[in-house]
């Protein structure tokens, strides 16, 4: 699920997300965790590297999104 837009489901609704940095603010991820956790596997500074931190922020710091984006 690697998209410009990733949906984050909140307490009280349903969030359209349009950033990594949105995604881990909204999901109390620290956006250098992510970006550390994708940097293992893929490029930093890349579409897929960047989906991958905004996935990773979006499903609360799980690293399913790290081993679906290879």
């Amino acid at each position: 699920m690697s998209s410009s837009a990733s949906l984050l489901r909140s307490s009280s609704a349903l969030a359209l997300i349009s950033s990594a940095e949105e995604a881990c603010e909204a999901s109390g991820v620290p956006l250098p965790e992510a970006r550390a956790a994708c940097a293992e596997l893929l490029p930093l500074d890349t579409p897929t590297h960047d989906g991958c931190v905004l996935d990773y922020c979006a499903l609360g710091g799980s690293r399913i999104a790290v081993e679906q984006a290879r």
